[in-house]
């Protein structure tokens, strides 16, 4: 027993080293397939010690107990053959799609979370998972997924590969990420493994996020032909629109854990720029923009009665007290939101469930809620 115990051991800093030189920017490919040759090659050795172990004869006790944990391999077992299929849970194209829905299975289970752990929700395309559950790489949708279309704020764009939040166009693709999980998971429930998963690409891909949103927030230039906003010019200047389409996008992961650093950090880099008003709006003041930390800090809904004693003016509150209703509605299967900078014969524009995570709606049925002024 010590042997397999030491072989554990061993694979748990394999595994380490795998996840290290997946993360690492300047890992070969050549590394890659040593680190992961080396946690292949410790799962054959503990495959071989469990075989000789079981061949030996056991007590009542150990009998008992060994019947117990091929239940729960058998389990994990399937479970991985399950994702090792690549088989995708895409939504639907159509406007108000319930999209992914979780099922009954936690296979299905980890396919509704993992998609909405990506920037955009879409669909996992593609998920495989090797090294006997070491590791789980989540792709984010791309330009190759031709039968997934993405609606964003201001537009609608099949198999695009970009998020535009007003004119800030992101790449959700770049935001693939690969994380690993210990291997006593693999002995606990596939409920464990599911959570691993989500806390661990959350958590890399806000970072990965943050960086990119940041950079975009200090140099875009925006403005359209209904001159809904005022030019983002390399000199520090955002106006009201553009930041709230970034509450927008920020997904459900980043906005409700207050311990991650995506929403204090784009504060502060909010707190460096000379925020302007569009639509003839007032400026926004400075308790707002305390106000604003705190939503990107984690809160799950706007508390319309602290946002409203920030805010300038009535107009700006009852904006607010509005999208607060709209997200408790969205508790209730609401599953799109219209933009409240649509203009009369412009159409309506909508946030919509497959575009965005952020405002934790759930998918069980199809309504509008509108957002806008009072």
């Amino acid at each position: 027993m010590s042997s397999i115990l030491g072989l554990y051991d061993q694979r748990a800093e394999a595994v380490e080293r795998l996840s290290a030189v997946a993360e690492a920017d300047t890992s070969s490919a050549d590394e890659l397939r040593s680190a992961t040759a080396e946690v292949e090659s410790l799962d054959a050795r503990i495959a071989a010690q469990a075989m000789a172990a079981r061949s030996a004869p056991a007590s009542n006790v150990q009998s008992a107990e060994l019947r117990s944990e091929s239940v729960d391999r058998q389990e994990v077992d399937d479970f991985a053959d399950y994702l090792r299929t690549g088989e995708q849970r895409a939504m639907t194209t159509a406007s108000g799609s319930a999209g992914a829905l979780i099922g009954d299975s936690v296979a299905d289970m980890l396919s509704g979370y993992l998609a909405e752990a990506s920037p955009i929700v879409g669909a996992v395309g593609r998920r495989t998972v090797g090294s006997g559950m070491g590791t789980a790489h989540i792709p984010t949708l791309s330009s190759a997924a031709s039968d997934l279309a993405v609606t964003t704020p201001n537009r609608g764009a099949a198999n695009s590969d970009e998020l535009v939040i007003g004119d800030l166009a992101l790449t959700p693709s770049r935001y693939s990420v690969t994380v690993s999980i210990e291997d006593l998971l693999i002995y606990q429930s596939s409920m464990d493994v599911v959570q691993a998963v989500m806390e661990r690409a959350s958590e890399a891909l806000a970072r990965k996020y943050e960086v990119d949103i940041i950079a975009r927030l200090k140099t875009a230039t925006t403005g359209d032909s209904n001159a809904r906003r005022t030019t983002v010019a390399t000199s520090g200047e955002i106006t009201l629109s553009e930041i709230q389409k970034v509450i927008y996008a920020l997904p459900w992961w980043a906005r409700r854990n207050g311990n991650w650093v995506l929403g204090s950090s784009i504060s502060e880099h909010l707190a460096g720029l000379t925020i302007s008003s569009d639509d003839s709006r007032s400026l926004l003041s400075a308790d707002w923009q305390a106000a604003m930390v705190q939503m990107l800090g984690g809160y799950s809904v706007f508390e319309s009665e602290a946002i409203a004693g920030a805010l300038d003016t009535a107009t700006d509150a009852a904006y607010f007290a509005n999208l607060s209703k709209c997200l408790e509605l969205a508790e209730y299967g609401v599953t799109s939101i219209v933009d409240p900078y649509s203009r009369a014969g412009e159409g309506e524009t909508k946030v919509t469930l497959r575009a965005f995570a952020a405002i934790g709606i759930k998918a069980t049925g199809f309504a509008h809620c509108i957002v806008g002024k009072a």
